[in-house]
């Protein structure tokens, strides 16, 4: 029985060996990815002066493999590995820190178009407004005739039917989709449904922050979205505006209904004169003085920008160089309280136990103006040097305040005795050195400051803030 048993295993290494071969040799298994390392030097990101310098190198390789079964359908598989901070040992990380496979969708093409099933990697739609990186479950039907593409798709964000009493109670999204790409153009238009029958509301948020049990409610939403990008000579112009509209009801903890209505977008012009490129832009996104009337009206509760990337300090993502680890983390992600601001790790007042992170709310309730202008200047073809200048300043300010303990009661903050909140987000300078050094290797260097104004303290004009600035190096290799 063990001679058999060794055959058998011995028959199965030897499919496992060839089976790799075969498939390369007949052309049918293709891969590529990228190997990356970052270094990062990040001071006062809470614009405390005692904040200790943050600085760190991580790396993390990615690897796309598509495995084409037949002509017409292929499995296509994602994952990244070692993705983790320099010096971490194994035994320190988790096993989605070593191996993690994040994506995985067979592709499927038909005469009448093409379907895409399983956990996709989601793509930017225009500027990058409302966009943030990540692998969704989603059937996804594209439909391409000559110059156009017309895209539809069901999101299954959230499950809560599985194993319960409750039936029709997940939270979906759904797509419709159409671009048409010109010599010089592109455009495109999108319809975002949300049907969410689990979404927390920023009452709600708060008060679980607080100390009460998290309630959520249903929402019903709808996103309408257009973007134009073009290229004439020497003269180019994007711009994006996304508008969102819908209400919610049937609150577990018994409050009120909520109707939103929110507001973002974005217009850049561009000049290329030889070697120098210009370019000058505006960003608003819509924000809320108020989080516990029966109105919302800010975009980052209610869809991430992750991915805009204008200014390194204010809207980006690579490396957590944002104001207090997230300006870009609060102007795209909601969360926490915004009755008391923070220096440091010191409360000005305290509001609820625990330390929490500083401005951790607060960008994201008020919103941003930002008015950018940048050059960039490529001496040779494969080195650019690049400025930017970004001015901000937030939408609506919070002017109000919950009280802890009152079940959802909230006052203006000059009852509670806090000063009004300044809108002036600050200055920020950048210099971006980009250098496609050895073909597939490229290397990028980033200088970023930001002379943050009052807006950050938050009403307490007592407070003295440092600004912050953030060192960022990259090498990535691509296959």
């Amino acid at each position: 029985m063990k001679k058999v048993g060794t055959i058998i295993i011995a028959i199965g290494l030897a499919f496992l060996l060839a089976a790799p071969a075969l498939a390369l040799d007949a052309g049918n298994l293709t891969f590529g990815g990228e190997y990356r390392v970052r270094g990062f030097s990040h001071s006062a990101v809470y614009l405390d002066e005692n904040d200790a310098t943050d600085a760190y190198y991580d790396m993390r390789l990615r690897v796309k493999t598509t495995y084409n079964v037949t002509d017409n359908i292929s499995l296509t598989t994602r994952f990244d590995a070692l993705d983790r901070t320099w010096g971490t040992a194994d035994e320190d990380v988790s096993d989605a820190e070593n191996i993690d496979f994040d994506a995985a969708y067979m592709t499927i093409k038909t005469p009448l178009g093409g379907l895409i099933i399983g956990r996709y990697p989601t793509t930017k739609f225009g500027t990058g407004l409302a966009d943030s990186a990540a692998e969704e479950d989603r059937i996804i039907y594209v439909l391409p005739i000559e110059n156009w593409t017309f895209v539809t798709f069901m999101q299954k964000t959230s499950e809560y039917d599985k194993g319960t009493e409750q039936s029709d109670d997940d939270n979906h999204k759904y797509g419709i989709v159409s671009q048409y790409k010109g010599k010089n153009f592109t455009a495109g238009a999108l319809l975002g449904i949300y049907d969410y029958k689990h979404l927390p509301s920023p009452e709600q948020l708060d008060r679980a922050y607080l100390g009460e049990d998290l309630a959520t409610t249903e929402l019903m939403a709808y996103v309408p979205e257009a973007f134009f990008k073009g290229k004439f000579g020497n003269f180019g112009f994007e711009a994006e505006i996304d508008y969102a509209t819908g209400s919610s009801k049937d609150a577990t903890d018994g409050s009120g209904d909520l109707d939103a209505s929110l507001l973002m977008y974005l217009a850049e012009a561009s000049y290329d004169a030889g070697p120098f490129a210009l370019r000058g832009g505006y960003l608003y996104i819509s924000g809320d003085e108020d989080s516990y009337d029966d109105e919302v009206t800010c975009f980052g509760y209610f869809e991430r920008s992750a991915d805009l990337d204008k200014a390194f300090i204010l809207t980006g993502n690579d490396g957590d160089a944002r104001v207090g680890a997230g300006l870009e983390g609060s102007l795209g992600t909601y969360y926490g309280y915004p009755g008391t601001p923070y220096q440091g790790n010191a409360s000005i007042g305290t509001v609820a136990a625990g330390e929490v992170t500083p401005f951790y709310n607060a960008a994201v309730r008020a919103g941003i103006k930002m008015l950018y202008a940048g050059v960039t200047y490529s001496p040779i073809e494969n080195l650019s040097l690049d400025f930017l200048y970004a001015n901000a300043k937030a939408d609506e300010p919070a002017t109000t305040i919950l009280i802890p303990g009152s079940g959802g009661v909230s006052i203006p903050r000059s009852t509670a005795g806090f000063g009004k909140i300044d809108d002036d987000m600050g200055n920020e300078y950048d210099f971006t050195l980009t250098w496609k050094c050895l073909g597939n290797l490229e290397y990028k260097f980033v200088a970023a400051y930001l002379d943050a104004g009052d807006f950050w303290k938050q009403g307490f004009d007592s407070v003295d803030l440092e600004d912050t600035y953030t060192l960022y190096n990259s090498l990535t290799l691509t296959f």
